[in-house]
């Protein structure tokens, strides 16, 4: 029996045909965990005002930071990404389908 593969969650932020980040993330973060974690980077693009109305309660909250999960068996893996941020993305893969998916981190 094959030895079981390590999966991960990838980050991607994109800008047009560059990608700003990529990061492996622990694939036992949880669908929620995972959208937390592009809602806090997403909303760096945002005013203080809009952080707020995208945080509050239904019915005055709009939907900046509201995520979209989709999965097998409409797709190959689970994504998940903010469709107002669509450069925002996570992806869900086994560890030997990432040999071209090299992490890229921001200049600090």
């Amino acid at each position: 029996m094959p030895a079981r593969n390590k999966r991960y969650w990838v980050v991607d932020i994109t800008r047009g045909f560059d990608t700003m980040l990529r990061k492996r993330l622990p694939g036992n973060l949880s669908n929620q965990e995972v959208a937390t974690i592009l809602q806090r980077l997403a909303s760096c693009n945002l005013s203080p005002m809009e952080v707020i109305a995208a945080s509050i309660r239904k019915p005055y909250r709009t939907s900046l930071l509201e995520v979209r999960v989709d999965g097998p068996p409409n797709g190959k893996r689970t994504m998940i990404w903010l469709p107002a941020f669509p450069d925002y993305k996570a992806s869900y893969w086994r560890e030997d389908e990432l040999a071209d998916h090299t992490e890229i981190l921001p200049e600090e």
